[in-house]
């Protein structure tokens, strides 16, 4: 789950991050431990490369950057501006944003070819696609090092080479959902068989992978 990463979690309250690492517990025993993809030794050394805090100046130990915040665009500023005073200049500084230009987050910084967007697809314990996506300066070592990365976390990182609203994620969701929607208005199915069929497809992309 972390590829064998050490891990700091940072977020503004004590009980926020508290409640994160009990809710990492559980996604582990539940979607992990108790389906035996690992054992409870496994789950307990993943925990234990996780270090919690409150303070953003502990990044400047990081050697690399994912931000999470709300889909805030000045809060998001914010927080690039003070990673890219505390970072090293060779870190790389990711966004899970699910559609603000990267173009613009980089802005703020001094290292725009090392800011990159890392969007994660939801529930993210369980999802394997994972959306790259460059800004309009990143650089194809950037882009080289979070594909790596993001493989080493078990996930299947898709390349979006260009920073455009929405990326590819959202822009597709959307299709599928009017579309549900239309076959049930126009009676042509029920609200159940939608529901199975897109379930029928996903189970055969399963087994096509």
């Amino acid at each position: 789950q972390t590829g064998g990463y050490k891990i700091i979690l940072q977020d503004i309250d004590k009980s926020i991050v508290e409640a994160a690492f009990d809710k990492i517990e559980k996604n582990l025993d539940n979607f992990w431990v108790l389906k035996g993809k690992i054992t409870s030794k496994e789950r307990d050394e993943i925990l234990g490369r996780i270090t919690g805090t409150t303070h953003l100046e502990e990044m400047k130990n990081a050697d690399y950057v994912i931000e999470a915040v709300a889909e805030k665009l000045e809060l998001k500023l914010e927080i690039f501006r003070k990673l890219d005073e505390l970072c090293s200049e060779n870190v790389i500084l990711a966004t899970n944003t699910s559609g603000i230009s990267i173009t613009k987050i980089a802005s703020v910084t001094r290292r725009p070819q090392k800011v990159i967007g890392m969007h994660f697809s939801n529930p993210v314990q369980v999802m394997r696609r994972l959306e790259i996506v460059k800004g309009l300066e990143t650089s194809e070592e950037t882009s080289r090092v979070v594909m790596e990365v993001g493989r080493k976390m078990g996930k299947e990182p898709r390349l979006t080479k260009k920073d455009y609203p929405g990326f590819t994620g959202n822009r597709l969701f959307p299709l599928y959902v009017n579309e549900a929607f239309n076959l049930r208005v126009q009676g042509i199915a029920t609200a159940e068989d939608i529901d199975e069929g897109i379930r029928e497809f996903r189970r055969f992309q399963g087994k096509q992978k």
